[in-house]
């Protein structure tokens, strides 16, 4: 059975299945006054999802707003204070020497291309991807290479030239 009763276990690829298609199977998906989403089909509640509601107790609301006061009078928004403490607290934690915090996951991968030294050579991107993932590899001076795949034999039957 594809629908649950409310308070019934479902399989979680069932459920999320029916929350982003809704209409695939035959349910719709209606807000309540606690900000959960109720799915329904045929008039019949099938399950809630609950929004997320994230609570910060009054003392972290005060450490944070402090915190941030503190940025902002200071004018450096980035590569300060918090920015070192953090990256120190990051390595000690996965155990490593090094870490660098960066704005994105752009960036990211930008940096770790040029730390590979791959200016010059081709890299196999995705085709299925964010324009971020080959750009990256422009910027870090890397030719771009899209594999032509057969859909139908997924990445089994991906061609590079």
């Amino acid at each position: 059975m594809l629908f649950s009763k409310p308070g019934r276990a479902q399989p979680l690829d069932q459920s999320l299945a029916i929350v982003y298609y809704p209409k695939r199977y035959g349910a719709e998906i209606v807000p309540d006054e606690n900000y959960h989403r109720i799915v329904e089909a045929k008039g019949e509640q099938l399950m809630q999802v609950p929004a997320a509601k994230i609570y910060f107790s009054e003392k972290d609301r005060k450490k944070i707003l402090k915190q941030v006061d503190e940025i902002l009078e200071g004018g450096q928004l980035t590569l300060g204070k918090y920015t070192r403490d953090f990256e120190e607290e990051f390595t000690e934690y996965v155990g490593v020497k090094y870490a660098v915090a960066v704005n994105s996951g752009t960036s990211a991968l930008e940096i770790s291309l040029r730390a590979l030294d791959i200016q010059g050579f081709s890299v196999i991107v995705p085709t299925n991807t964010f324009f971020a993932t080959p750009a990256s590899v422009i910027h870090a001076g890397g030719k771009v290479i899209l594999p032509l795949c057969n859909p139908r034999k997924h990445a089994k039957a991906c061609h590079v030239q």
